[in-house]
């Protein structure tokens, strides 16, 4: 936070603008013209800031975050002079009832991750803070820009908690409260907020929808900052079912200060375990269970057949009906490298995926008449 007495230079340079009136639809801000070069920017005064993380934007912009153009201190408030981005904000999508379908929420959360991952990623790390519909805004070309940084920190390593209170309700991460220091996974927490208000109109506490994105607002908006996902990059995993350009850098690491704890690896875990949500991993057990008994029940051979035929059609048959579940689940992303299963429309989706089911069992049979021919054996 800063204070300061207004100087004869802050009005000289903010005599440049001319003032337009004020946006509604974004907070405080109004819009004004610089009369040297004719462009539209917006001017905030700002009572409550960080003054070093306009000044960490000001010195090297983020993609996606209007550019910081100029600041000065103007009495007890920052000014802040910042680009002005034509489009419409989510909340005035909100306000006219629209909803947004789940192809529509993944694309705006993977462009908000990597908005974050830049954010996140720096030393020190910038976290947003009030990451809401009123400050998402919608392009003309479509692309997503996140605005008002004004609840923004510099994250700090070590800090107990939140030096003051902030955030919006309902967004707002448990520790914004003051029962923590907020770090990245505030952000976090925001997003999957964001999410659900853009799926079903309310807040996660009115009910979270089912599927797999359900599972991630869950995730997302989870009550401890460890059970959340870890990171930006993370989450830009869980949205994309695989792996995604680029590695989570040691900034993006530190800047969720907390201890790794080898939660990080949960894309590895087999469909039903990935949310870490009991039920899900009760039903995933009995599944898989039932997987290897039928395998093992329905496996062919002969009558007479020795025991290595026994065993190996066992479990090449086991293999064929694990393989199902885990293409139909996603495993590490498996759909999206496969033709008709990566389709962005759901029936076409859904169809090939039943046909890549239907191949995994063609293959394990393949393999079994294949090694009949090979060792004699009377399947």
């Amino acid at each position: 936070m800063g204070t300061g007495e207004p100087n004869l230079q802050t009005e000289y340079e903010l005599s440049f603008y001319e003032d337009l009136g004020a946006l509604d639809d974004r907070g405080g801000a109004r819009l004004v013209r610089d009369r040297r070069t004719r462009l539209l920017c917006v001017r905030k005064d700002l009572s409550v800031y960080h003054e070093e993380v306009y000044r960490a934007l000001m010195t090297r912009r983020a993609a996606h975050v209007p550019q910081i153009l100029w600041m000065g201190r103007n009495g007890e408030h920052l000014t802040v002079i910042e680009q002005y981005v034509n489009g419409t904000t989510l909340q005035a999508y909100l306000d006219k009832g629209r909803l947004f379908t789940e192809k529509d929420v993944r694309g705006i959360l993977r462009q908000l991750c990597v908005i974050l991952r830049d954010l996140h990623g720096r030393a020190p790390a910038i976290i947003h803070r009030d990451i809401k519909p009123s400050n998402v805004l919608v392009g003309q070309n479509g692309e997503i820009w996140l605005l008002d940084l004004d609840a923004a920190k510099p994250w700090k390593p070590g800090q107990p908690r939140d030096t003051e209170l902030i955030g919006t309700p309902g967004y707002a991460a448990p520790e914004q409260y003051g029962f923590a220091s907020s770090g990245a996974q505030a952000d976090i927490y925001a997003l999957g907020a964001l999410a659900n208000v853009l799926l079903t109109g309310s807040l996660p506490g009115f009910g979270i929808p089912e599927g797999e994105l359900g599972d991630i607002i869950r995730r997302c908006c989870a009550m401890d900052p460890a059970d959340r996902p870890m990171s930006a990059y993370e989450l830009q995993v869980m949205l994309y079912g695989g792996e995604v350009p680029g590695k989570e850098t040691p900034q993006e690491q530190s800047s969720q200060g907390r201890t790794r704890n080898g939660k990080r690896y949960y894309k590895y875990l087999p469909p039903g375990f990935r949310s870490l949500n009991p039920i899900h991993m009760v039903v995933g057990v009995f599944l898989y269970w039932f997987c290897i008994w039928l395998g093992i029940e329905t496996a062919p051979f002969g009558e007479h057949a020795p025991a290595a035929e026994i065993l190996c059609s066992k479990i090449l048959t086991t293999l064929g009906f694990l393989g199902i579940v885990l293409f139909t689940g996603n495993y590490l992303g498996v759909q999206k490298r496969f033709p008709l299963s990566r389709s962005e429309k759901k029936p076409i989706k859904i169809l090939g995926i039943l046909i890549w089911d239907f191949m995994s069992i063609v293959i394990a049979i393949v393999i079994l008449v294949t090694l009949e021919d090979i060792f004699n054996w009377s399947i």
